[in-house]
């Protein structure tokens, strides 16, 4: 029986979708590593995240060469869960990738904030190259009412519920957006 091209195209759908969650599978297990690199010395307290691995995590939910990530090994733990932290990343990362052009980068980057002579916070920047979005298009990239999705409004949401940190958004120079993530660092 021959096979229509809409079901070719619904079989490849799904494809991707399987591969989407395989990267992201593996990119958790690569994570383990980077995280305790980024840690060490610092021992994680309990309900502490890593935000290198965090972000290495996230980043497995795009194709490799549609991202450019600028994060150190080396960041202090933040007092959020690291799945909560990884869910979050992931919706961030995904909405910056559907809004930036085919042939450009999402750019990823993490870096502590000092503040008299220790980090106070890390900010996570998750910068588009989609077109400029005015005022009240930009609320409702965090604030969908129905949520249903499972992208970025509800994971916004879910983070922000649980008191983990605040995410804003800016306008890029360059064109499009920057999503920020502020946490605040575990102190000892």
């Amino acid at each position: 029986m021959p096979v229509s091209g809409q079901s070719r195209r619904a079989v490849r759908a799904v494809a991707g979708r399987v591969a989407r969650l395989a990267a992201v599978a593996r990119g958790r297990r690569a994570a383990e590593p980077q995280a305790e690199r980024a840690e060490a010395g610092q021992p994680p307290t309990a309900g502490s995240a890593s935000v290198a691995a965090a972000v290495s995590a996230a980043v497995t939910a795009v194709p490799e060469g549609s991202r450019t990530v600028r994060v150190p090994d080396r960041l202090p733990p933040v007092p959020v869960d690291q799945d909560q932290l990884e869910r979050v990343l992931v919706a961030m990362v995904r909405a910056a990738w559907l809004r930036t052009p085919p042939g450009t980068r999402v750019l990823v980057q993490a870096a502590a904030a000092a503040g008299e002579g220790r980090p106070d916070v890390l900010e996570v920047r998750v910068t588009d190259r989609g077109p400029n979005l005015a005022g009240e298009a930009k609320s409702w990239l965090l604030a969908d009412p129905s949520g249903s999705d499972g992208g970025l409004p509800a994971a916004v949401r879910e983070f922000k519920a649980s008191g983990g940190g605040r995410i804003t958004l800016e306008d890029n120079p360059a064109g499009g957006l920057v999503l920020v993530l502020t946490l605040p660092v575990v102190t000892c």
